[in-house]
């Protein structure tokens, strides 16, 4: 089982089964995790321009990427988490507001 398994089985939850608020999820998700989702969103979509209140699974994962900007442009990622978005190909650390307007 792979760790995107486990968490796509963790936001399938039902309301009534899901051991904390969607908010938390969001909180105790691993980096690792956002990156899986990052790399799913990125196969479906087709580019990482991620529209901000793109929710996937309960998981928000608009938010997420935008954090992830603001923290490197801040100097708050590591160095491995920076090497890790910027693998990605078309990896922006800004997005024109025609694109992410588009995108929503």
């Amino acid at each position: 089982m792979t760790l995107f398994s486990i968490i796509e089985k963790l936001l399938a939850l039902s309301n009534e089964d899901r051991p904390c608020h969607e908010s938390e999820i969001n909180k105790k998700l691993p980096w690792d995790a956002w990156i899986d989702l990052l790399e799913k969103f990125k196969i479906e979509n087709g580019h990482l321009c991620v529209p901000q209140r793109y929710v996937s699974g309960g998981a928000k994962l608009g938010i997420w990427v935008s954090q992830q900007r603001s923290k490197k442009q801040a100097g708050k990622l590591s160095e491995q988490e920076i090497a890790r978005l910027e693998a990605f190909p078309g990896w922006k650390r800004k997005v024109l507001k025609s694109q992410s307007s588009r995108n929503k």
